[in-house]
Parts: structure tokens; sequence; C-alpha cells
């Protein structure tokens, strides 16, 4: 009883407590915030929206265009075999692991709940694009150190999939497709409605990193050691935690930050994890054991390719380079998805 009743007053205190804390913290320091939110807008701008939007695009049309059903009948045996997973997975899979595609593959029924939840777990992987480009090739100056950590990762996060695999078998769960009928569509309404869909979720993406690009600035300032606020950046937010971590903590670190994804990710997929029924210490605790894997995979790597480590040393300059985007073109960029959000919203049809 007492225990309950104290849960209670926990729960309805703590909002308003953090609410105040948070503005007063806001008011009194609002320049720490601010150069936060300035920082945050220039990763959207040369790092976030040239990597995401195109992929988060892509692997949306993969599944509204009915390329996922063709993948699977290539390799849906396979996908089957190794993963324990219905052969729609296989497009997922095979594209980046996305938890977007994974829920949407779920909305349009080609998936059942339960391998869509198996899916979600194993897919919080960061595309290729960010990892080879931004943080390899752009951070540190070796797209052969981001090919290396985007292998260790992606092969984390595929050794984690097959192995919720053989533990679905063991507990012998049943593969099945979703009876809910399909929505064809043709190529055109498939590409705009991707497009659009892509362009929703690089708002709200954007719209998180902004806000742990303020509270990772109040970390900045705190009298801890550099090493600790890196990893403290890391674990809220990936892409200050990798641009923190050049020249201050060993390469190998940076194969566990990229896994785990930051709570910065966690928000912005909270709600697709829900819908496929992914409850929270199930979701960290995946992500603990990809950290763990990709450390182990890339150290294994870099025996293969010893060079690599001199990318990531504290005596080589970082290259300040940024990708070849410029502010009008994103402001276009941004102003056009919003155009197509509109758009297809209003000329939608129902299936």
């Amino acid at each position: 009883m007492v225990k309950t009743y104290f849960k209670k007053a926990v729960d309805k205190a703590f909002p308003v407590i953090f609410s105040v804390a948070l503005s007063v913290l806001i008011i009194a320091r609002g320049e720490i915030s601010r150069e936060g939110i300035k920082g945050g807008i220039e990763l959207c701008i040369n790092v976030v929206i040239p990597s995401l939007f195109p992929f988060m695009t892509l692997s949306l049309f993969v599944v509204k265009s009915g390329v996922c059903e063709k993948i699977g009948a290539l390799s849906g045996k396979i996908t089957r075999a190794v993963f324990y997973l219905p052969k729609e997975a296989a497009g997922a899979i095979l594209i980046g692991l996305g938890v977007k595609m994974t829920h949407e593959l779920l909305k349009s029924g080609a998936i059942d709940k339960k391998s869509a939840k198996r899916l979600s777990l194993s897919s919080v992987n960061a595309g290729p694009a960010f990892i080879i480009t931004a943080v390899g090739q752009c951070l540190f100056g070796s797209k052969t150190a981001g090919v290396l950590l985007f292998v260790s990762c992606a092969l984390a996060s595929l050794i984690f999939t097959a192995v919720l695999g053989i533990i679905a078998r063991i507990t012998k769960a049943e593969l099945s497709v979703n009876k809910k009928k399909k929505c064809e569509r043709s190529l055109a309404e498939a590409f705009t409605e991707s497009a659009a869909g892509a362009g929703k979720g690089i708002f709200q993406i954007c719209a998180f990193v902004l806000l742990f690009s303020a509270v990772t600035a109040f970390i900045k300032v705190l009298p801890l050691t550099q090493e600790i606020k890196v990893w403290l950046c890391g674990i809220l937010e990936v892409t200050t935690g990798c641009s923190l971590a050049y020249g201050k903590l060993p390469i190998y670190a940076l194969p566990p930050i990229l896994s785990f994804g930051g709570v910065c990710v966690f928000c912005q997929i909270y709600k697709d994890l829900k819908e496929t029924g992914v409850k929270t210490y199930e979701y960290f605790g995946g992500r603990i054991f990809c950290c763990a894997l990709s450390f182990l995979i890339f150290r294994l790597l870099l025996n293969l390719y010893p060079n690599e480590e001199q990318a990531f040393s504290n005596g080589v300059s970082a290259i300040s380079r940024t990708f070849s985007v410029s502010v009008p073109t994103t402001v276009c960029l941004i102003i056009t998805c919003a155009l197509l959000i509109f758009e297809v919203d209003r000329k939608k049809k129902m299936c």
C-alpha cells in the first residue's frame, strides 16, 4: 500500500520538478542552450538531412512499391533459414535494418507483429551514408575506417537478428502473415508517399536532434573529464558523441557508440517500437548486446586493416570539410517536403 502510494506520488511530482528545474536552467544559462541549438542546426544541415532523407525515402519506397515482395521471392528461403523471419522481411534486412521500414511492413500486412517485434529489436542501425561518409570520411578522413565501422555495426545487428530467430525456434514461435488487405499503389503514388513520409520523419528526427544538442551543450560545461563527457554525450546523441570522440577516446569506442544509437534515436522511433510491441528494457538490452558484439567484430577487423588505426590517432588532425550542400538548397528541400506532405494528404485515397 505504502509502495503504491509512493510510486503515484513520484509519478505526479517528477514531471513538475523536472519542468521547473529545466525552466530555471534555461533562463539562468540560456546562452548555453542557444549555442547547443545552433550546433544542432549545423548537424541537421550538414549530416542528418543529407545522409538520412534519401535513405529514408528509398526504404519507404521499397515497401510501398512492392520491391520488398520481389526481394523476398528471391531470398525468402535464406531469410527463413538464417533469421526465422517471413520472406517479406528480406527487404528490410537487405536495405539496412530500419525500424521505420519494419513498421511500414507491419502496417501494410506484409509481416505479423511477432516478426516485426524481433526485427525492430535488431534493426536499430545507422545507415551506410552516415557511418561511412559522415563519420568515416568527413569526420576522420578515412573512408575505409567508415566501412569497417559500418561492417562492424551491421554484422552485430545481423547476428543479433539470427540469435533472436534461434530463440523463436526454441520457443516454437509461428511465422504468419497478417491478413490485412494490402493497398495497391502505382509507382508515382509510391514515390510521392515515400518522399512525404520521409519528409515527416526527417522533421521529427531534426526536432529531437535540436533538443538533445541543447542537453549535450550543458553536459560539455560540467566539471567532468573529457572522456566522461564524450560517453555521456554519446549515450544521449550519437552524432555529437562521434564528433567529440575524436582524439579523446580509443578507436574501438566508436562501434559501441554507433550500435547503441543514443537516447535521441530511441525517442525518434519510440512510437514505432511501441506499435510493434517492443518494451523499453528489451530495446536497451538488445542495444547493449549489439554494443558488445560490434566492439569485438571491430577489434577483429582492425587486425586485418591495422593501418586504419591511424585515422583515429590523437596525432592526426580532424578533417573539417562537410557535405557539399548549402543552406538555401536545404531550405528548398525542406519546403518541397512540406508541399509534398500537404499534397499527398489532400489527394491520398483510402485503401
